[in-house]
Formats: structure tokens, sequence, C-alpha cells
């Protein structure tokens, strides 16, 4: 008797101590897109030779990290940083809950590049939902309860 006792107090106190899965393993990682900026959008630029890169990152701890820099496309390097995002995540479904801290470079032009320890705080407790999908080894992000928008494709990346 006192064994099943012992057994059935250690059942309830793993099952107590279990962690509350609010992630997706898939979602877990960095993912990232990148285009060609168009002129118009950054003053001073030759078309062709930078790409605008949006990267994001989900940790299993609930917390994830976005951000949008700028490259040279000849040899990979860091020129600036646009904004950044740092908050939490919880899953439900094919919805994203994040609630967030934003940064950006100044609160008038966005695309202007700056070092990432220059960005500037604009918000604070943020709070967003976005769906997503995976296709073809892509996370593809919505934009939220919107139906009708475009799904954005990620390609997932491994950091050096």
């Amino acid at each position: 008797m006192k064994n099943v006792l012992w057994i059935t107090i250690l059942f309830l106190f793993v099952l107590g101590c279990s962690k509350d899965d609010n992630s997706s393993p898939r979602l877990l990682g960095t993912w990232e897109r990148s285009y060609e900026p168009v002129a118009a959008e950054i003053e001073g630029l030759n078309e062709g030779d930078y790409l605008i890169v949006s990267q994001i990152n989900f940790s299993s701890n609930n917390t994830y990290t976005s951000l949008l820099f700028i490259i040279d496309k000849n040899n990979q390097e860091k020129l600036g940083y646009f904004s950044k995002e740092i908050g939490t995540y919880n899953v439900d479904n094919n919805m994203i809950k994040l609630k967030y801290n934003s940064w950006a470079s100044n609160e008038e032009n966005y695309f202007e590049s700056v070092p990432l320890e220059n960005l500037i705080l604009i918000k604070s407790d943020i709070e967003h939902s976005r769906s997503f999908y995976f296709e073809n080894n892509e996370l593809l992000l919505g934009c939220g309860e919107l139906q009708n928008c475009a799904l954005i494709p990620y390609k997932r990346v491994i950091l050096k």
C-alpha cells in the first residue's frame, strides 16, 4: 500500500511539473528572407549591389528576435540595421501570438540604416498575431487576422 501511495505521489509530481509547450518544434530556429531594394527605397544605393534581409529567430523558451538589415550582396557584410523586435511568442494552432518591443532607425525614415546599438525604442508591449504554415521546407508567415494577405516565405538558415 505504501508503494502505491509513493508511486501516485511521484506521478502527480511529474505531471504537475511538466512544461507547457506553447511552441512548435518545426518553428524553432532562425528564418530569413531577402530581396533587392529598389532605388526609391534607400537613397544613395546602387540597385543590384545590396540585399535587405528580414531574419527571425524563434527560441525554445518562447522568446523571439526579429531583425531587418541591409547587406552588401558581394561580400555578405552587414551594412546597417533598419529595425528589430524582441519579445515572446506562443503558438495556437496555426497562429503565432507575439508580444514585443519594437526598435527602428528613426521615427520618420524607416529605411535609414544605422548600427544595431543605435536603433531607437519606438513602441513597447505590442501584441500581434500572425498566421503561419510550412510548405516545401519554408515557413510561410501571414499578416495576422487578415484573410486575404500574401504569405511571406522564409527559409531556415544556420547562423555562423
